[in-house]
């Protein structure tokens, strides 16, 4: 596991943008391709993104996750959950609300 500071710019920003347009396409594209310049970079074809989306988050949440939680109606935990986490990081300035991105 290692953590990828480089990239919470960009991954912050592609939630910033599904948030304000609601793409989810555009958003698992972004993520996908950012995801793609990791293992480009520090290699392990095999290897991928996850997050967490404060320094308490227990969870290992990766792009599938993601994809999966925004298909569900908007009315569902997993989906609310993800939208949460998304207006955290985004609303929030703190250092501990701030998304952690990963890679392995």
């Amino acid at each position: 596991m290692k953590s990828l500071i480089q990239y919470t710019y960009s991954c912050t920003n592609a939630m910033f943008n599904y948030l304000k347009d609601g793409d989810s396409k555009r958003l698992i594209s972004d993520l996908k391709r950012i995801e793609a310049h990791a293992q480009e970079s520090i290699g392990g074809e095999n290897a991928s993104l996850w997050f967490k989306f404060s320094s308490d988050d227990t969870a290992a949440t990766d792009i599938r996750n993601i994809e999966t939680d925004l298909s569900l109606p908007s009315s569902y935990g997993n989906h609310k959950l993800m939208m949460e986490n998304f207006n955290r990081i985004i609303e929030d300035n703190s250092p501990e609300k701030e998304l952690r991105v990963f890679y392995s």
